[in-house]
């Protein structure tokens, strides 16, 4: 795909790219269930205030471009 031709095999690049967002979901669902819980049960208002702003600078430093 870099190289802008058409992948040979189209099949396999299907598998990947579901295998990709199978992972990516397990790991979403994972964090909510698990890590924010436990974050909202151990961080004061002020740290939560502080990641909050934290992620959202780094999640529109990757999406400026």
């Amino acid at each position: 795909l870099g190289s802008g031709r058409m992948p040979r095999n189209t099949n396999m690049l299907g598998y990947r790219f579901r295998s990709f967002g199978e992972a990516y979901r397990r790991h979403l669902i994972w964090e909510i269930e698990h890590l924010l819980p436990l974050a909202h049960s151990r961080l004061v208002p002020e740290d939560l205030a502080s990641l909050k702003l934290q992620m959202i600078k780094h999640r529109n430093k990757n999406f400026a471009s």
